[in-house]
């Protein structure tokens, strides 16, 4: 029987996201150690063979895309919160009161689109967060 250790390694945590269930481009996630193999890869790849990180160069190239696409989205997020507070403040004043769930639901679009947003931030701050992780594991220090 193996001797027990205090992680396993080469397998991720279950609550952890891995670089799959991510979908990062240019990664996938490595098999370490002797147990894998011997050798740790010097390249990280995907599985269908999209764009190899291979330096950290362009690994600090797309840490910069995932960096813009999360100011998008969080830009995208403020403007639809204007959006929503801006029919809230128009409603009031149209009507003496606040809106109601009723109300709200009239419009509820303009909910949808700003969850939807919310969501884009969470997801590009996962994105990087995973990326940062990838990126330390190959040696390669990106911000």
């Amino acid at each position: 029987m193996p001797e027990s250790t205090p992680f396993n390694a080469g397998v991720p945590p279950p609550s952890l996201d891995t670089a799959s269930s991510l979908s990062l481009p240019g990664f996938q996630t490595p098999a370490l150690g002797p147990a894998a193999g011997g050798e740790q890869p010097s390249t990280l790849r995907d599985t269908n063979k999209k764009k190899t990180i291979d330096s950290a160069e362009t690994a600090q190239k797309q840490m910069s895309k995932y960096k813009s696409k999360l100011m998008d989205a969080e830009a995208a997020k403020k403007v639809q919160k204007r959006t929503v507070k801006e029919w809230e403040k128009a409603f009031r004043k149209d009507n003496g009161r606040v809106p109601t769930l009723e109300d709200k639901h009239e419009v509820r679009d303009l909910y949808d689109t700003y969850q939807k947003r919310v969501q884009e931030v969470e997801k590009a701050e996962k994105k990087i967060a995973a990326f940062k992780l990838m990126s330390a594991g190959a040696g390669w220090a990106v911000e």
